[in-house]
């Protein structure tokens, strides 16, 4: 059992299946991925809040971000259950927003 003050992190495996699938990323691209879900059951609080979206939270992970390609991760954390639920990963690279 988890200890008390610990984060449940529920659908991130399942969501991190489907990106290295569609996106093939090289592995230690995935270490690093990783290790920053192993940061997250410490502090789900981490990245930008998605204003008008209560408890959504868009996060660039670190490590991944070579200056032009990043990988990101959006998902919802409720502060008082301690529960984040993933909705997807993301490989990214410039131009952002609409063309």
């Amino acid at each position: 059992m988890p200890p008390e003050s610990q984060w449940t992190l529920l659908g991130f495996d399942t969501a991190l299946d489907v990106w290295e699938a569609l996106e093939q990323p090289p592995p230690d691209l995935l270490i690093i991925v990783n290790s920053w879900l192993l940061d997250l059951l410490d502090n789900a609080l981490v990245g930008q809040r998605m204003s008008g979206f209560p408890g959504w939270r868009f996060a660039v992970i670190p490590g991944t971000h070579n200056g032009v390609d990043m990988v990101t991760c959006i998902f919802q954390a409720d502060e008082r259950t301690r529960v984040a639920k993933c909705s997807y990963y993301a490989y990214q690279a410039p131009p952002f927003g609409p063309a």
